[in-house]
């Protein structure tokens, strides 16, 4: 993970944090039928996600709930090149590697100000019927 910031996690009880991680997508391992229909309708429709998502989590819960929230934002759409290694541990994405990309640093650094900005609106419209 490229950032965690947890305000509460006791088990059975509350749970508020936020999180910035990457995610690889490998489509071709997909074996959920609504995955596999998924990637046939992108293939049809020659629509390519990109291989790589940098992604901003939300979670508020209690011994009742939960709300989990995701924001996916591709860095292809930024001009940042994919990194070269298939897997997600070998990744220039990795919080191991991603100091050797200034790019790929200075993005996750905005989403983390963008997550920071977006947590008290989450927590005010969301987690008070949760917490």
């Amino acid at each position: 993970m490229l950032y965690v910031k947890v305000y509460a996690n006791t088990a059975k009880e509350a749970q508020d944090c936020w999180l910035i991680n990457h995610r690889r997508l490998n489509m071709s391992n997909w074996k959920n039928q609504a995955f596999k229909e998924g990637r046939l309708y992108l293939r049809m429709n020659d629509i390519w996600p990109p291989a790589n998502t940098v992604d901003v989590r939300f979670f508020f819960a209690n011994d009742e709930d939960l709300l989990h929230v995701t924001y996916f934002f591709n860095p292809d759409s930024r001009g940042i090149k994919p990194p070269v290694y298939a897997s997600w541990s070998a990744s220039d994405w990795h919080i191991d590697r991603i100091d050797a990309h200034p790019d790929k640093r200075k993005f996750a650094t905005e989403l983390e100000n963008w997550g920071k900005l977006w947590y008290p609106k989450l927590k005010a419209n969301f987690g008070k019927a949760i917490n």
